[in-house]
């Protein structure tokens, strides 16, 4: 029975990375300069393997985006936040430029 060989990843140059969609040039080159996004040096190119950028783009399941994370605490807090008297709002108006204090 023949031995099962399994194909070597695709590695991708930053060129082919956004022909195919994974981000911008410039957006690759910073990840990979942070460390983010790990590159091998190839010559003058750095070359990606394609699972990489795969797991770049791919949300993470379970955890929020940091917008919904901040709507969210928003809400809880105007949920618990007591209910402001007329007076009250109108001098929260007048101090964030909403109105005469």
């Amino acid at each position: 029975m023949p031995a099962a060989t399994l194909a070597p990843p695709a590695r991708l140059t930053l060129q082919e990375g956004v022909a195919r969609g994974y981000g911008a040039y410039s957006t690759l080159r910073k990840k990979i300069a942070s460390g983010e996004l790990p590159a091998e040096r190839v010559g003058r190119r750095y070359v990606i393997l394609e699972t990489d950028l795969e797991a770049m783009v791919k949300p993470v399941v379970g955890r929020p985006t940091e917008h919904a994370s901040v709507s969210a605490a928003i809400d809880r807090l105007v949920a618990s936040a007591p209910r402001l008297s007329k007076e009250q709002r109108e001098r929260l108006a007048g101090l964030l430029g909403g109105g005469a204090a």
